[in-house]
């Protein structure tokens, strides 16, 4: 993982590698009779290691603290996850990866509740502001 919380670059590389090193041994464990395909090699492996990466070299990026950063790798994130489920053969594999207890807990590292009450006294404070400051004005009607 490269210095700094912005995850977009390490998922290129990440991305990269798995095609350039791990495509051979994907798509072995994802075929029926390969006695492999009970394994998750893609939550177990791939996503195990990337998360653990995550939270040793990147804990900042979780956090929602940094509303603009959160989203922006946030986003990121869910796009790598769709990455990998490319590699999943069938919509039943997506949902079997989806129920993986790591794809859970990596999804669970992303504290969209606390970003949004963030963000929503951000919008709540400057309507608050923009308010106490304005003079209202009544409209005139016109009488006709």
């Amino acid at each position: 993982m490269s210095s700094g919380d912005d995850l977009e670059q390490d998922y290129g590389r990440i991305k990269q590698h798995i095609q350039d090193d791990c495509k051979f041994l994907l798509d072995i464990s994802s075929t029926e009779n390969s006695g492999l395909h009970v394994f998750s090699f893609l939550a177990n492996s791939i996503l195990k290691e990337v998360l653990s990466a995550m939270q040793k070299g990147k804990p900042g990026a979780f956090s929602p603290r940094r509303p603009t950063e959160f989203l922006k790798n946030y986003k990121s994130s869910l796009a790598f996850l769709e990455y990998l489920e490319g590699y999943c053969p069938s919509r039943a594999a997506v949902a079997k990866q989806r129920e993986e207890a790591v794809c859970i807990e990596f999804l669970k590292q992303w504290n969209t509740r606390v970003y949004f009450s963030l963000r929503f006294q951000e919008i709540a404070g400057s309507l608050d502001s923009a308010l106490m400051t304005a003079t209202l004005v009544p409209s005139q009607k016109s009488s006709n």
